[in-house]
């Protein structure tokens, strides 16, 4: 077998070993150099001062002669002498008048460099008297020279050179000897030992080199011999241990099988006993429901009719129990649709900022009551229009504020509203949003927050006892968050109230959308070459009459009917080319209607559009499944009346919702209202409204006239009241109309007195703002 490794020289030991002993010894060279040239510096120096010494003490006696003597000749030849020195670059003789005897200036000076002239400093002067008292008392004179150490600095740095140089052939010398005697004495014998190993074979020892036998060299191959015997004996072991391995692996899966067809078993068990218990709940809170409700209403008509203060007082305690356990079974029932994965998700386009304003508007009555103040405050960054379930945030957002509420004797309540960054920035269309709801409340122990989200649990017996609640509240809340890819968080001590933090994606609505909710109604163009003869069936006279001004710049031509009887009647005996249809009227609705006009032969091609306010997916399957051709939701734009209209006549079934554009202003859509007297003029456009707030105050006095026991009569007043306010853009006061509705559809009906006490306010302010404007 070929050798398999090679060393190069420059990854070999020796070579390695080489260089770190020249390193070092360069810098140790490099270091005592240094020390050398810098006392040959001094040196230097010293040598320069004492030169001149030397040579002032020599000129001083000619000098004083030429002095004392007054030789110009003399002097001269003194001061020339002494510029032929290399340090002296000017001397000059003078007499005790300060007259020049002689003066010269050195022909050889040269220019050195800034750091040469900072080692050895700038040019000196110095000036020596003339004076020999044993020839004459006085001073007969000065000889002035300027030294300039810098001129004898070319002698030291030859020697500097030199001494350098020597030491880096020094080193290169050394270097050559000891990479040849490293790789003899090392490398080498490594080299000739691995031979057997690289050559593959393993079995046997490895060799040691002679030269080696003692030292570190001989003891590294000593070990890996052992360590190589060791290895052997192992080798053996594991070979034994794989078969006893195999055997045990084969036994254990036979086991773990066996078990995991168990833990299958039960868990199947186990999943269909929750089912079970599930099904029961739900079938039993059905079940419960009916006869609760008949408890509920006759003792409901008894306290209407007992004179006496005592049974009053016992069918007032009946009829406050009988809504207890009927909310407590409304409670059960609804969460057991998100422990069986029935609830549903439902995703339409609503104005955030109005939901939040009609939720906290819903609350004030509860918090003036207890002399709390509410605070609410919404991001500006998130837009008005937002898509996701309105229905379901509602429902918690209610949730939390009633908890706060129940549990905040004095303080304030606060709903946050705030965008927040998510980790799919780079989704335009994603919209995450957080709520925070904090109160001044008792607030709850840390031990209990664990479990607060549990179904059935309160943060401790005395809790119930006080303040009541079936413990489902926030396990709903929790369910419909997480069904929805959010999550709420608990924030809370006691005694200093509690903060409760849900985060829940939303989506942006498409610019296609809105843009169509948005567009100028002024832009439609024709829709046919043709006359049309459309049917507007709605309910409410001022609904009817709002569309027929929407309709009149197409060229159409209106006919009338209050509900689906007249419907049918009308178009039996006119000629009809398409019907705008209210999906909810009394005497017959909008889709029985519609079933019972595709049932007449000649009349299964009519048509039909159907209009609602609540266009959630469940109601548009139900349109299109009877026949409708399109669905749209209420408010209507004349732009979007106008593109619902060209998609019927093309025969496209897609349904479209249109939806108020951010123009939330207080109570009032400001930009339906602006639209709407740009398409029907100024005056036509007051009348219509004076008659919608007539309507609406019809319909909310007739709602405050009702029984409480008439459920179904208040759900109608409400829906028309709802749909009047959507077409005609008064916000808060159509979410209370919904909000109406649905209360009405739920048999507890816990919220109904408050809504209704909240309308008479509300459309004071609705219609006090719309004077104005």
């Amino acid at each position: 077998m070929a050798i398999k490794y090679k060393v190069p020289l420059r990854k070999s030991l020796a070579y390695s070993q080489t260089k770190v002993a020249i390193l070092t010894a360069f810098f140790l060279g490099l270091i005592v150099s240094s020390g050398q040239i810098y006392l040959d510096y001094f040196s230097h120096k010293s040598e320069l001062n004492q030169s001149i010494q030397n040579i002032l003490a020599t000129a001083n006696n000619a000098a004083f002669h030429a002095a004392y003597n007054l030789d110009d000749i003399g002097a001269s030849q003194i001061t020339s002498g002494l510029t032929s020195n290399a340090p002296i670059v000017s001397a000059t003789i003078t007499d005790t008048n300060n007259n020049v005897l002689g003066s010269s200036t050195s022909t050889t000076t040269q220019r050195y460099s800034a750091p040469t002239r900072w080692l050895f400093g700038e040019p000196q002067t110095l000036n020596q008297l003339l004076l020999d008292r044993s020839i004459h008392d006085q001073e007969v004179g000065k000889l002035r020279l300027v030294i300039d150490p810098v001129q004898n600095a070319e002698t030291f740095f030859n020697r500097s050179v030199v001494v350098l140089i020597l030491g880096i052939v020094r080193n290169f010398i050394l270097a050559l000897i000891l990479i040849a005697l490293f790789y003899y004495s090392i490398t080498r014998p490594i080299l000739r030992a691995s031979l057997p190993i690289q050559r593959g074979i393993t079995d046997k020892f490895i060799p040691l080199p002679e030269t080696h036998l003692n030292d570190e060299i001989g003891v590294l191959f000593n070990a890996f011999n052992d360590h190589l015997e060791v290895i052997k004996k192992q080798n053996k072991q594991i070979k034994e241990s794989n078969i006893n391995l195999e055997n045990l692996v084969d036994q254990r899966t036979v086991e773990l099988d066996e078990k995991n067809r168990l833990l299958e078993a039960q868990r199947a068990e186990a999943i269909a006993i929750s089912e079970d218990k599930s099904a029961f709940l739900a079938m039993m809170s059905h079940e419960i429901r009916t006869p609760m409700n008949g408890i509920l209403g006759m003792a409901e008509l008894l306290s209407k009719e007992t004179k006496n203060a005592k049974m009053a007082e016992y069918v007032d305690a009946i009829v406050d129990s009988s809504k207890s356990l009927l909310m407590l079974t409304n409670s059960a029932l609804e969460y057991s649709k998100y422990e069986t994965s029935s609830a549903t998700v439902e995703s339409t386009a609503f104005n955030l900022r109005g939901l939040v304003d009609s939720v906290i508007f819903l609350m004030s009555s509860s918090v003036e009551i207890k002399n709390l103040t509410i605070l609410c405050a919404v991001d500006d960054r998130i837009p008005a229009l937002v898509v996701g379930d309105q229905e379901k945030l509602r429902q918690v957002l209610i949730n939390l504020l009633s908890n706060a509420i129940k549990f905040t004797d004095q303080g304030e309540i606060s709903l946050d509203v705030q965008k927040v960054a998510t980790e799919l920035e780079d989704d335009p269309a994603l919209l995450m949003l957080q709520f925070a709801i904090k109160d001044s409340g008792i607030g709850i122990p840390q031990q209990a927050q664990a479990s607060i989200f549990k179904p059935y649990n309160q943060a401790d017996s005395s809790i119930a006892r006080r303040y009541g609640g079936s413990g489902l509240g926030l396990a709903i809340c929790k369910a419909i968050v997480e069904q929805q890819n959010g999550r709420i968080d608990l924030l809370s001590a006691p005694g200093q109230g509690s903060t409760f933090t849900l985060q829940l994606p939303f989506t942006k609505t498409s610019q296609q959308f809105l843009e169509s909710s948005t567009g100028s109604a002024n832009d439609a163009p024709p829709m046919s070459d043709t006359e049309l003869r459309i049917l507007v069936v709605d309910d409410v006279e001022i609904n009817r009459k709002l569309l027929k001004g929407q309709l009149e710049s197409t060229g159409c031509h209106c006919f009338y009917a209050a509900n689906g009887q007249e419907a049918i009647e009308m178009v039996q005996s006119q000629h009809i080319d398409l019907i705008l249809m209210d999906v909810h009227m009394p005497v017959m609705d909008g889709i029985q209607a519609c079933q019972e006009i595709r049932a007449i032969g000649e009349l299964n091609d009519l048509l039909i559009i159907g209009i609602t306010a609540n266009l959630d997916p469940v109601t548009r399957e139900k349109c299109l499944a009877v026949g409708m051709n399109l669905v749209i939701g209420k408010p209507i734009t004349q732009q979007g009346l106008h593109n619902a209209l060209r998609q019927a006549l093309n025969s496209s079934a897609v349904p479209i919702s249109v939806t108020p554009s951010d123009s939330h202003v207080d109570c009032l859509n400001l930009a339906l209202i602006n639209e709407h007297r740009d398409a029907l003029g100024e005056s036509k456009s007051a009348e219509l409204y004076g008659q919608a707030e007539e309507s609406a105050r019809a319909l909310i006095s007739q709602i405050k006239n009702l029984d409480d026991s008439d459920a179904v009569q208040c759900a109608d007043s409400a829906h028309a009241l709802a749909g009047l306010c959507s077409n005609f853009g008064f916000i808060q006061l159509g979410q209370l109309a919904s909000a109406l509705e649905t209360d009405c559809a739920n048999s507890s009906r816990s919220q109904h007195l408050d809504i209704i006490r909240q309308l008479d306010h509300c459309s004071a302010t609705t219609f006090a703002q719309l004077a104005e404007d």
